[in-house]
């Protein structure tokens, strides 16, 4: 299976999760803050995964981690914080194109990355502000 139909195929499995969650009424595990909780409690399993050479283990816990940024991601959409996946993949691909392809390989890259970064961060500020424009 090549990478996009297992993405897909995880997205697919995320669905159905989501709707069994809506299904039993799980509070706690459609409420966005416990999910990134436990996306952060899984970060702290790979380090410890990563610092004892466990590959395997390793593997399995930065999986988890995907698993639960793309639980998060389908159920903050559902719940209607996010436009949703592809939304993100947009912005995600936007920002480091922009970062990187920015750099040159030496030691002016940090001074690049930043300038760029901080760009970045007035425009998220004035999508901010045309976003609650519409809704006032």
């Amino acid at each position: 299976m090549d990478r996009s139909k297992k993405i897909e195929k995880i997205l697919e499995i995320a669905k159905y999760k989501h709707s069994l969650d809506l299904t039993r009424k799980d509070s706690k595990r459609l409420n966005p803050h416990y999910l990134l909780k436990e996306i952060s409690s899984e970060v702290d399993e790979v380090m410890e995964e990563l610092s004892l050479n466990n590959i395997a283990h390793l593997e399995d816990e930065l999986g988890d981690i995907f698993w639960g940024l793309i639980i998060a991601i389908e159920k903050l959409t559902a719940q209607g914080y996010i436009e949703g996946f592809d939304t993100i993949l947009g912005r995600v691909i936007k920002k480091y194109e922009e970062r990187i392809y920015s750099l040159k390989g030496d030691d002016g890259d940090y001074a690049i990355w930043d300038n760029v970064k901080k760009q970045q961060k007035l425009e998220l500020e004035e999508e901010r502000e045309r976003r609650n424009a519409k809704i006032t």
